[in-house]
């Protein structure tokens, strides 16, 4: 029986299967059944879900690690490019969970309880990240886009700390115990 668990966790065509399975209700029929409607790419095995994420990811990340190239143009008060480069990374890391739940699921947990206000402020940093870099130059543009930034990844940990149990609790305890010891130091 154990044979047959491993054989057909590799065939699994959907992280719904494979969460179905591994809370111990497992049968053949459902082993081959089709996907499930959430399904991104429904012919995509976990194997090709999981390194779709991982190069989607991967890509994003690296997009995001390489917009702080153009950090001096930011400075010098052109920061459109590092912006949207930017946040270009960030929505790129965000779609490669696309391929792990599908995008109805990947809506349904943004816009859950205890994610709504997170995912609220991330996407609308996001958009206004990208808008503030196309108005008209103002005064003190360079520092609202890097407080939009900020806020932006902050929103993101915040987010995906939500996904980890006890994860919010943890990063409050962190925080205050950093607060503390600059308090006293």
């Amino acid at each position: 029986k154990l044979q047959a668990r491993v054989f057909f966790v590799c065939r699994a065509r959907s992280m719904e299967q494979l969460r179905t399975w591994s809370n111990g209700v497992f049968n053949r029929e459902e082993a081959m059944a089709g996907p499930t409607a959430d399904s991104f790419c429904p012919n995509m095995t976990l194997r090709q879900r999981v390194t779709g994420w991982a190069v989607c990811f991967g890509l994003g990340l690296l997009v995001s690690i390489c917009s702080f190239g153009s950090w001096t143009s930011l400075v010098r008060g052109k920061p459109a490019r590092f912006a949207i480069t930017y946040s270009l990374g960030n929505i790129i890391a965000m779609c490669s969970t696309c391929f792990l739940m599908g995008p109805q699921r990947q809506y349904r947990n943004m816009t859950s309880s205890k994610r709504r206000v997170t995912s609220a402020v991330y996407v609308g940093c996001l958009i206004a990240t990208v808008l503030v870099c196309f108005l008209p130059h103002f005064k003190a543009q360079e520092l609202v886009i890097l407080i939009l930034i900020i806020v932006q990844f902050l929103a993101l940990c915040w987010y995906s700390l939500s996904y980890i149990p006890f994860g919010h609790r943890m990063a409050r305890g962190a925080a205050r115990q950093v607060s503390s010891n600059f308090a006293l130091g």
